[in-house]
């Protein structure tokens, strides 16, 4: 009796082992990994849009808890060889609803370009939490 439940522990293990293996197996390159990407920011949105006239329209909105500050830069750049320069320049800061946003038009001539959105959000006692920095995609015109 003995024998057979020591046998039968072995056997379960070795399912077990195998499963978890099998499991593990499974969580490889095409799987995708679900974490959070921000403490603090719940949501961040980017939009760049160039009409046919060189209109470049500028949009970013991030949306905070209403017990953080949080300020916004939001940069509009030029691809210039292999690098970008900042052409236009607009901020904002929270004014405590939790959230703050740019709407901001320039003219462009012929290029690439992208928006630049540096977020800074701060505590109540004005330590700095969170900063990061996020791109549009890039626009033609």
């Amino acid at each position: 009796m003995k024998r057979f439940i020591s046998f039968a522990l072995c056997f379960v293990l070795v399912i077990s082992f195998s499963v978890i293996g099998a499991s593990a197996y499974n969580i490889g390159a095409d799987a995708e990994l679900i974490s959070p990407r921000y403490e603090v920011i719940s949501n961040v949105y980017i939009s760049l849009d160039i009409s046919s006239s060189g209109k470049a329209s500028c949009y970013a909105d991030v949306d905070t808890s209403p017990a953080y500050s949080c300020d916004l830069t939001v940069e509009l750049q030029e691809k210039s060889g292999s690098s970008w320069t900042t052409i236009k320049t607009w901020t904002a800061t929270d004014d405590g609803t939790g959230y703050t946003y740019v709407d901001g038009t320039w003219y462009v001539l012929p290029g690439a370009y992208q928006l630049k959105v540096t977020i800074e959000v701060y505590n109540s006692r004005g330590v700095l939490v969170e900063a990061p920095v996020e791109y549009s995609d890039t626009r033609y015109y």
